[in-house]
């Protein structure tokens, strides 16, 4: 039987979401009972609901009661999600939410505690969560061929260009209108990244504190875009190095590290490879792990819907990440790199900055630590 869905943000990231509806429309599975946009969509966006037979609105309440859908699926602002979120539930339907699910952990709690009061059931959005890497990485640990985990961390280096940080009135800021929208590099582009390296270290659920973290900026905006962090807990190390002002481009990886090698896994790609003797991933001669196709977060959330069981990414598994989202938010204000650090303007650049990251990163080094001159 076919799921009626509702889809609320069509731009953006949104048309990302309207291929997928389209695509599992096609094997029945799904309807797309209506999308909903404050703005026009984009021509061919608007091809494609017609193809679907799908109304458009511009109010979210009247979609809620003339079209009834038993999914919404919500790609707006982040200090959106709670109020829209609870909306739906309130109207009977299940929910899926675009990464992050809320700004501040209050409002996440709020959250878990509204699905599980109306009997929804609420996904959240970390589309990497349906990989089956993190599940390996845990088989691989548990069995005890590579030592105890000592280290979960993460690296990467991207270049945006000064459009990005204009793609919404929300980028690039962490406050807006006199809400926490906390669009940085972390908590946006790269929250894969932490939320996967938080998963494997096994901290997902907490209310986690301790983070240190090191927060700059080389673009003109008012969030982080150079940033690293570093928790240490029970003789686990877990941080991240991470930028949008590489000289040079790395796509993000994480690597779970034991005393007797590693694995390291690029999420992009959702490929994952054994490195027994630590330099196999250098030189090349690193044993690629198969891994079974990775589950869409939406077909997930019907089988949930139809099983009873949980789906992969519910709020709960959120609450480290909106922890530490909320640690930048409150902590100091991310600080400018020194223009003589900079280069180019359309993308800005910081010199050196990708093998800064990348060493950062495997050293458990904080920039600071890992002799970034500007910090």
């Amino acid at each position: 039987m076919s799921t009626r869905v509702a889809l609320v943000g069509v731009n953006g990231h949104g048309r990302w979401h309207l291929d997928n509806i389209a695509r599992l429309a096609a094997t029945g599975s799904v309807t797309l009972a209506a999308a909903c946009d404050l703005a026009p969509v984009q021509a061919d966006s608007g091809r494609i609901l017609d193809a679907l037979d799908a109304p458009l609105f511009t109010s979210y309440e009247k979609l809620l009661d003339a079209t009834q859908p038993a999914v919404v699926v919500l790609v707006t602002p982040p200090a959106t999600h709670l109020p829209l979120a609870t909306q739906a539930m309130a109207a009977g339907a299940d929910v899926l939410v675009e990464k992050p699910a809320t700004v501040r952990l209050d409002e996440l709690d709020t959250l878990i505690e509204t699905a599980g009061r109306l009997g929804r059931l609420c996904q959240i959005g970390f589309q990497s969560s349906g990989s089956y890497a993190p599940e390996r990485i845990a088989e691989t640990f548990a069995a005890g061929t590579l030592g105890p985990l000592r280290q979960v961390y993460a690296a990467g280096a991207w270049s945006r260009p000064p459009a990005y940080f204009r793609r919404a009135p929300w980028a690039g800021r962490r406050f807006l209108n006199g809400a926490a929208v906390g669009d940085g590099a972390l908590a946006n582009p790269f929250a894969h990244a932490l939320m996967n390296c938080l998963r494997i270290a096994g901290v997902t659920g907490e209310a986690v504190a301790g983070f240190e973290t090191e927060l700059y900026h080389a673009n003109d905006i008012e969030s982080d875009d150079t940033s690293s962090v570093r928790l240490r807990r029970d003789g686990l190390t877990v941080n991240l190095a991470v930028t949008l002002a590489a000289d040079r481009l790395v796509e993000p990886y994480l690597v779970a590290a034991g005393e007797h090698g590693a694995l390291r896994w690029q999420y992009t790609t959702d490929e994952l490879w054994l490195d027994r003797d630590g330099t196999a991933i250098q030189d090349g001669t690193a044993i690629r792990v198969d891994l079974p196709p990775a589950r869409d977060l939406l077909p997930d959330l019907l089988d949930a819907r139809a099983s009873g069981r949980e789906p992969l990414c519910p709020p709960r598994h959120c609450r480290a990440f909106t922890a530490l989202s909320e640690r930048l938010l409150d902590g100091p204000e991310p600080a400018p790199i020194g223009a003589s650090h900079l280069t180019g303007t359309d993308p800005v650049t910081v010199a050196g900055v990708t093998d800064l990251v990348v060493r950062a990163a495997a050293a458990g080094e904080l920039f600071s630590e890992a002799g970034a001159t500007w910090a």
